[in-house]
């Protein structure tokens, strides 16, 4: 047994600040933890967040314009204000007849679309056809169009 009543007290009194360190310790572990994985749950709540305002804001094509004939056709001029814009198209010929069908855009201020613009399509002696064709610039246009032997539809639509 400890003679020195100082000697038991001094390592009761260590005792117990070791037990107080690690309680300390411990607690603030959890305390981080807890901290971490409120902070992950946050994070996640923001990226869904994220995600639900991308789909909000999801740029879908409107239709600027459209057009169906017959022949030849020269349209009214149109303006683009969007920097992506297609031109959808389809023939077909009600005869079965081998058609042709040739489009070109061309910029507004253009006599005979030499000035810029582009084509976008040209079937020789098909029977029917479809495709669309993607346009990146602004700008005032018109369309022209060069058809035989069958019944035609051109739409023009911005993404918007």
């Amino acid at each position: 047994m400890d003679r020195n009543p100082n000697n038991n007290e001094k390592k009761n009194l260590n005792m117990m600040k070791n037990k107080i360190t690690q309680a300390l310790f411990v607690a603030t572990l959890l305390s981080i933890v807890s901290c971490g994985s409120g902070n992950n749950n946050a994070n996640e709540q923001g990226q869904n967040k994220a995600t639900e305002t991308e789909k909000s804001i999801q740029k879908k094509w409107v239709k600027n314009k459209s057009w169906k004939g017959e022949g030849y056709k020269r349209t009214e001029p149109f303006t683009i204000t969007s920097s992506n814009w297609r031109i959808v198209w389809n023939f077909d010929s009600p005869t079965n007849a081998g058609s042709i069908f040739s489009g070109t855009y061309c910029p507004k201020e253009s006599q005979d679309c030499s000035d810029g613009g582009g084509g976008f399509a040209n079937v020789v002696n098909e029977y029917k056809g479809n495709d669309t064709s993607y346009v990146s610039t602004t700008g005032d246009f018109y369309i022209e169009v060069n058809a035989a032997n069958c019944k035609w539809n051109v739409s023009v639509e911005e993404e918007k």
